[in-house]
């Protein structure tokens, strides 16, 4: 059984020499350890990428303007009061632009001791804004949607941004405001033309006095051992509860079955993100209880659907046909396969849409393969002498089909090679690191660079707001031009455009709903996106060392703020 606090070492020849001098007391100290188990490790820090797993590692140090609990209420962390209409600190000014007002709190302090003010959201409005200042920060509409930034005169801890038009979604939107990141540490890096990546300060390349970031958060960054793990300690300076470890380390842990070994054995005290197949083998664990926080991820088979990245070596221009992406659907029971490979009664989404903004009438592409070999004869694709799909001397075969090392996801490819093979489509099964396959343009990735044709992986859906993201968006393809794009399936369709950019601007009633509603079947009729699983994210945690009615209650439920509140989980008593 594994004890609440963790013996930290001290050299034999440190105890010896305090010892002689008289100064060391008769036990060494001890300091309380939690130990969470991460399945994939960051490339760098936030904000120069965009994975979960990134975001998740800055939930420990970084803290923003405000947050959603586990029920998805919204409760201010960093402001003296969410901005409303009610409370006049949301406004429509005289030229019809959306005004939203934020207040800091006073006193708060970065983790280096410096004072927060509204000089700290500014920079970070830069960097947002100006695309100079960083090839990878994720921007979505920012620099198209904000038309002004100024501090009051009179107050250094008040500012306000002005939107263009009306802006309804001003909370919740991906380019809400923010206030995550230091002036001092920042402002430097973008100086004199100076971009974000050229920093180390993003692979823990820096020094402050012992710590690794300087943020507003519980805990601070410690250390970095690249391939290992992160150590986070407590925040001196931090203004919140105070936490109930003294250090959290973070070991990476890839391989599935390694991660149930370790809690098994006590190396690591929680375990996370696993998929619902596994909760029969960690609740069978002892002293381990396991927790389901309501998710927004849903696993999906993505679909390359554009023109960059076709060659006749792997299906020539194939996948540009609808009917072959809709075939490819039909093709796979994926009903079936939820059952068997994750549990019964998973639900298997029809679009990557929150549920509640389908249409009554959107379809669920069934399992066919009599479709599926229709729509793929009527595209022209039809069994050669091998029972391979051939067009035009180009074969429907070894296309090149991604995901990560997870073995659901894994299995799931082994099982939907074998269904397309059934209607002559043939699959190169790679398993990718997740540094690789989702990095940018400019680093290589495997997404981005179009070194793919069927991937499985999650993007997260909103779940707060009904509109969509860059990654849908025809300005989102990757390119040299637009190396922090995140649209390699190249779904590009402007009146969908068009339609997400009135969605963020018309006010919630029956005229919007009609946009979703329009929205949500043109992202559907592109074939591109074919849900296989809608996720719950699943915590493990060993009762011996953890509260889980703690974790149950203080998990975040958006895409990467599961350890939002990490400063209320309670050691077991």
């Amino acid at each position: 059984m594994k004890k609440v606090t963790r013996l930290t070492l001290v050299s034999a020849l440190i105890i010896s020499a305090l010892t002689l001098m008289g100064v060391f007391s008769t036990a060494a100290q001890e300091e309380s350890v939690l130990v969470i188990g991460f399945e994939q490790e960051p490339p760098n820090l936030w904000p120069l990428n965009t994975l979960t797993y990134g975001g998740l590692a800055e939930s420990f140090y970084s803290r923003d303007l405000w947050d959603w609990d586990v029920n998805r209420e919204i409760y201010p962390i960093m402001v003296t009061e969410i901005p409303s209409v009610e409370n006049g600190r949301i406004a429509i000014n005289d030229e019809g632009n959306t005004v939203v007002t934020i207040t800091l709190r006073e006193g708060m302090l970065w983790s280096d001791g410096m004072p927060i003010t509204a000089a700290d959201c500014e920079i970070w409005h830069t960097i947002r804004f100006d695309r100079s200042t960083s090839t990878n920060v994720s921007r979505n509409a920012y620099p198209d949607v904000v038309l002004d930034f100024s501090i009051d005169e009179n107050d250094p801890l008040t500012f306000s941004i002005t939107y263009s038009g009306t802006f309804p979604d001003v909370l919740v939107a991906p380019e809400k405001p923010e206030c995550r990141y230091p002036a001092h540490v920042f402002g430097p890096m973008i100086e004199d033309g100076g971009i974000l990546e050229d920093s180390p300060y993003f692979v823990g390349g820096m020094d402050f006095d012992g710590l690794k970031t300087v943020s507003y958060g519980p805990y601070s960054l410690a250390e970095w051992n690249i391939g290992e793990n992160m150590v986070m300690v407590k925040n001196p300076n931090w203004d919140g509860p105070e936490p109930a470890w003294d250090r959290i380390v973070i070991p990476f842990i890839t391989d599935s079955a390694q991660m149930r070994n370790a809690l098994t054995v006590g190396e690591i005290d929680v375990a996370f993100g696993w998929s619902d197949n596994l909760q029969p083998d960690y609740a069978a664990i002892e002293n381990v209880e396991t927790i389901a926080i309501p998710g927004v991820y849903s696993d999906a088979l993505w679909i390359r659907m554009g023109e960059i990245g076709n060659s006749d070596e792997h299906g020539g221009t194939a996948l540009m046909d609808p009917r072959v992406r809709q075939a490819i659907a039909h093709a796979i029971d994926r009903r079936s396969l939820a059952e068997e490979l994750v549990a019964p009664g998973v639900m298997v989404p029809t679009s990557w849409y929150p549920p509640s903004l389908w249409p009554e009438d959107l379809p669920f592409l069934e399992y066919d393969p009599e479709l599926a070999a229709q729509l793929l004869d009527e595209a022209g694709w039809v069994l050669n002498e091998d029972g391979i799909r051939e067009k035009d001397g180009v074969t429907l075969d070894n296309l090149r089909f991604v995901t990560t090392e997870n073995e659901l996801r894994n299995n799931y490819q082994l099982f939907i090679q074998e269904y397309l093979a059934e209607v002559g489509i043939g699959v190169d099964i790679q398993i990718i690191p997740a540094t690789t396959l989702f990095a940018t343009f400019s680093d290589g990735g495997t997404l981005t660079n179009y070194q793919w044709d069927l991937a499985i992986f999650a993007n997260s859906a909103n779940a707060l707001a009904p509109t969509s993201y860059d990654d849908y968006k025809c300005k989102g393809i990757p390119s040299p031009e637009n190396p922090d794009g995140f649209n390699p399936w190249q779904f590009c369709n402007e009146r969908y455009d068009e339609l997400d950019a009135l969605i963020a601007t018309t006010l919630p009633g029956p005229e919007r709903d009609a946009l979703v509603e329009e929205a949500v079947r043109l992202h559907w009729e592109g074939f591109f996106w074919h849900g296989l699983r809608l996720r719950a994210t699943w915590f493990a945690v060993d009762t011996t060392v953890v509260n889980p009615e703690s974790v149950a209650n203080y998990t975040g439920s958006l895409a990467s703020n599961w350890f939002n509140q990490i400063e209320y989980w309670e050691a077991a008593s």
